[in-house]
């Protein structure tokens, strides 16, 4: 829901179809990704991102969602350290809902800062 719906260029199976041309949230964290060089991936729903934690196996997630699934991506993925973003809904839920992108940024800095103090670079 966070990808534009008028957009016909989908994301969700290769995040690098998108055009960063700023309609939506994906282009901005799609250069983040490019930036610290790190996996991202857009998910359709619980089983899809599942799938994707199995296939990437990260060290530790950011995930963007709404509250509902935040909750139950995090549950599902333990142990792995997860920061959940909320997305935002100036459309009502599950529909072109977008994300502070500098909390996104904020979230994978941490996450670096401690890859990197403990030697795992």
């Amino acid at each position: 829901c966070i990808q534009l719906d008028t957009c016909v260029h989908k994301i969700t199976r290769n995040i690098e179809n998108c055009r960063q041309c700023g309609g939506c949230s994906v282009g901005d964290m799609l250069r983040l990704a490019h930036k610290y060089g790190i996996h991202m991936a857009v998910a359709t729903g619980g089983t899809l991102a599942r799938q994707m934690v199995k296939q990437i196996r990260p060290k530790a997630i950011v995930a963007v969602a709404c509250e509902r699934d935040l909750t139950s991506g995090i549950q599902d993925v333990f142990p792995l350290p997860v920061v959940g973003v909320l997305n935002e809904r100036p459309f009502g839920p599950c529909f072109n809902t977008r994300v502070d992108i500098k909390r996104v940024e904020a979230a994978v800095l941490d996450f670096l800062e401690v890859e990197e103090k403990h030697g795992e670079h």
